[in-house]
């Protein structure tokens, strides 16, 4: 009699570390929508643990799925029975947007021809502002690859938002082929948008990567009540003066992790900005992180203490 060969099941921890760990990595929009729709095909175990992982941090892959995510906190989805129903709406706390758009032939996108993504952003934005869903939502994350820095703006994407969210998350990233001169091009041609028709009050951290000055004076401008500020190392803190009172950390992210020297230090402007008017009223307890390569120590040194002496806290974190 021939032994029947069985698989050996994992412990659920197990299964649950690894489905995390694939479900926040950074996956291309097919790859997750394959994670998604096979995930619900292994056996029960890994499909409940993949529901409830996935409801916590939240990724909208492509426009069709908003219909379904929102059937889903409807309670109307065959997915969850009459005990779970409930969960995904309880559970949320971020939700991510992947905003995209490639010509053929092409890696940036001109400024016309509106993505389907974001109109769904945008609809999205409306329902759950109007309607009491997500009650435990506090971030919101959007990634526009390929796309230039206006859509925010000219289309009015943020006029409807949910209010409970407190971290705003927008990131500008594009494909390898794209010219580093397009890109620059791009950030330093935007202009600034002088009025906004939307204004958000209830965000207490902002993070913008990937953009341009005006993108970045525009962003802090309709949030003035942010406490912390995270952007590229690239963008001059003279250029976002005054910052709002309320900010006590300001962290700049360097692109690489080169070491750092005192050559990039005097880069960031840190001094003359303090000197100048970085904030309408002083702010005791600031804090600007660098974060780098590992810097020459005794630069360091020389610039913790210049901005110990004007009660701003220099903190390093290595990328």
């Amino acid at each position: 009699m021939s032994e029947v060969t069985t698989w050996p099941w994992l412990p659920t921890e197990l299964i649950e570390n690894i489905i995390s760990e694939v479900w926040s990595s950074s996956l291309s929009t097919n790859d997750r929508i394959t994670l998604m729709t096979s995930s619900l095909l292994v056996n029960k175990t890994w499909m409940v643990a993949f529901t409830r992982i996935s409801s916590k941090d939240v990724h909208i892959p492509c426009p069709s799925y908003i219909d379904q995510y929102l059937r889903i906190l409807r309670e109307e989805s065959p997915i969850y029975d009459e005990h779970s129903r409930s969960l995904p709406d309880r559970l949320c706390r971020s939700l991510t947007f992947r905003v995209g758009y490639t010509p053929p032939g092409h890696d940036a996108a001109p400024s016309g021809n509106e993505p389907q993504m974001a109109k769904a952003l945008s609809d999205m934005m409306y329902t759950l502002h109007t309607i009491s869903y997500l009650p435990n939502l506090r971030r919101v994350s959007i990634e526009y690859v390929n796309w230039g820095f206006d859509d925010l703006f000219d289309q009015y994407r943020l006029i409807a938002f949910p209010a409970q969210v407190t971290n705003l998350e927008l990131d500008y990233t594009f494909s390898q082929k794209t010219p580093p001169w397009l890109i620059g091009a791009l950030r330093s041609n935007q202009e600034r948008h002088m009025c906004l028709p939307w204004s958000l009050p209830f965000i207490r951290h902002l993070s913008i990567q990937g953009a341009g000055e005006a993108f970045l004076i525009d962003m802090v401008s309709a949030c003035p009540n942010i406490q912390s500020l995270t952007t590229d190392a690239y963008i001059r803190l003279g250029a976002i003066i005054p910052l709002p009172d309320a900010v006590q950390m300001v962290t700049l992210r360097e692109s690489t992790s080169m070491p750092l020297t005192r050559e990039g230090m005097d880069g960031y402007n840190l001094i003359p900005a303090l000197d100048g008017a970085f904030f309408s009223v002083p702010t005791p307890t600031l804090k600007i992180v660098i974060e780098s390569g590992v810097p020459d120590a005794a630069v360091w040194d020389e610039y913790r203490e210049m901005c110990g002496e004007r009660g701003v806290q220099l903190i390093h974190r290595v990328l």
